[in-house]
């Protein structure tokens, strides 16, 4: 179980000097202010209340504490974990770059996740208050393309192999960052993956055994080398 006592575990070192403003960060085109003029962005910008780095392993928010903002993540990488009946974590959402953590909560008054850092973390802390009527419009498109999005994947993997859901999860991976490489490394571990995937280790262990024997992928720890691109999507659509 995560240790929720590290609510927000922001470090102070996120000074002024370090943080990235909306109107320089990469990200933009893929997050809440994508179409703000420069006045509009400037208001938005002020109404910002925290920018920090989230230490890897650290919890941002916890299942249950109230919902007060939105995060934007500027680097680093988020996992978001569910606990079931049973009181077993399992991850249900990895979160990177662009992303927008609270999508799911826009109605609710408390989180229903625990989000933890996969990696050092860069966030963008957005108060309900910073919203103003365009800004809502572009939330609720994202919240609309967000749960598309997922429904979409899990109504694939429904119907895989676990070879056929790994293809599929790491196309997702290489296709959801702003500038794609067919080498990249894993921020989450095996184990999340497995928990996401609704997979045993050895599973998913074979999986990518399975996708080297066939000269798709590449793995080495958390290293991950697409070798064939087009065969690894003709994969993934049957």
């Amino acid at each position: 179980m995560q240790d929720c006592g590290k609510l927000g575990g922001l470090r102070p070192e996120a000074t002024e000097r370090q943080r990235i403003l909306c109107s320089d960060c990469v990200q933009r085109p893929r997050c809440l202010p994508a179409r703000l003029d420069a006045r509009a962005l400037s208001r938005f910008q002020e109404a910002l209340e925290q920018s920090g780095t989230l230490p890897a392993g650290q919890t941002l928010v916890c299942a249950g504490s109230p919902v007060r903002a939105f995060f934007a993540l500027q680097y680093g990488a988020v996992k978001s974990l569910h606990c079931n009946a049973n009181g077993m974590e399992q991850v249900v959402a990895f979160h990177f770059p662009g992303s927008v953590l609270g999508l799911h909560e826009p109605a609710s008054t408390a989180w229903s996740c625990t989000h933890v850092a996969l990696e050092d973390t860069q966030v963008c802390r957005i108060p309900p208050q910073a919203l103003n009527k365009e800004l809502r419009r572009r939330l609720a498109e994202l919240i609309r393309g967000n749960l598309q999005k997922e429904y979409e994947f899990h109504l694939k993997l429904a119907d895989c192999s676990a070879t056929q859901r790994l293809a599929a999860f790491l196309l997702r991976l290489y296709e959801g960052v702003a500038s794609p490489s067919l080498h990249f490394l894993l921020p989450m571990s095996r184990l999340d993956i497995a928990s996401y995937m609704g997979l045993t280790q050895a599973a998913l262990h074979q999986g990518f055994k399975e996708l080297d024997v066939f000269g798709w992928v590449r793995t080495r720890g958390q290293e991950v080398d697409i070798r064939d691109l087009a065969g690894l999507r003709r994969f993934d659509r049957n």
